[in-house]
Order: C-alpha cells, then structure tokens, then sequence
C-alpha cells in the first residue's frame, strides 16, 4: 500500500515540476502489480488519495482522482488492468 502512495505523490510531483500549467491533463498511472486486485480496495485507496490530495494547499481541488478496473459495476469505468485517473483541473 505505501509503494502506492509514493506511486501516486511522486507522479503528482514530477507532473508540478514539469509543467507550469498543469490544468485540463489527465495521468493514468497503472497499478498491475503492486496494490491489490480487488476493486473495493482500490476503490478504498482511491478514496483516500483523494483526502490526502485535499489536505495539500498546493493541489487541494486541482486533480480529480478515479478509477478504471477490470471489475467495475460500469462497463465504461472497466479497463484489463486498474487505473488510477488523475485529471488535472
């Protein structure tokens, strides 16, 4: 779980440092190895990316997070591996 965090925060990172202008991009940062493979779980830890994201004043309310996953209820949100979506605002 925290090779994920620190998956998730480095790409935010390089992303800022990257690029001046980060509004209207979107990330998609595939997790095929190393998180679980339940979408309740990667649903959870989704979810509490989110509230980390909204405790940094930096990006707090500038990245939307979602995710695509082989077992999602919505055929459109299923991908053959899980994706975490992270679209820039």
């Amino acid at each position: 779980l925290d090779e994920g965090y620190e998956f998730v925060f480095t790409n935010i990172a390089m992303k800022q440092a990257s690029m001046m202008d980060t509004t209207k991009t979107s990330q998609f940062l595939v997790f095929e190895e190393f998180m679980s493979t339940s979408a309740t779980s990667f649903e959870k830890f989704s979810r509490e990316v989110n509230d980390l994201i909204s405790l940094l004043p930096s990006i707090r309310g500038k990245i939307e997070v979602s995710i695509l996953h082989p077992e999602h209820i919505e055929a459109s949100s299923r991908s053959p591996v899980p994706v975490l979506v992270m679209s820039w605002k």
